[in-house]
């Protein structure tokens, strides 16, 4: 056997992944959106609000500007995945991926790169 593919048969968490994605790809677009998500993606859009130095030096800056249309909810938690995958969920956004479901596959495909660093 190619000694490539047996490397893949020693390690089947990447067989494991490989499917999950797989199928994973076939139905992210088969599930709605709950009902704190739209408020947590807003706080995602208004992120490039919150880390803009063109607004903060503006004279304008509004803090509560930076946490979207739901700022007490999001207040303690941090922006740091939001920031990471929001790059991502506007590059599927640009090929007509409707928002939600541009969040969960990325959501679904961040979640599988967590279970191979597990």
């Amino acid at each position: 056997m190619n000694s490539r593919f047996q490397r893949v048969f020693e390690k089947p968490i990447y067989i494991l992944l490989t499917i999950n994605i797989l199928i994973g790809l076939f139905v992210f677009r088969n599930y709605g959106l709950s009902w704190d998500e739209p408020l947590f993606y807003d706080y995602a859009d208004a992120l490039g609000y919150a880390y803009s130095p063109a607004e903060w030096f503006s004279g304008h800056f509004d803090l509560s500007n930076s946490y979207g249309s739901s700022g007490d909810d999001h207040k303690t938690r941090g922006p740091a995945y939001l920031f990471l995958a929001r790059g991502p969920v506007y590059l599927l956004q640009a090929f007509s991926l409707d928002s939600a479901s541009a969040w969960h596959l990325v959501n679904f495909l961040f979640f599988q790169l967590g279970v191979y660093f597990l």
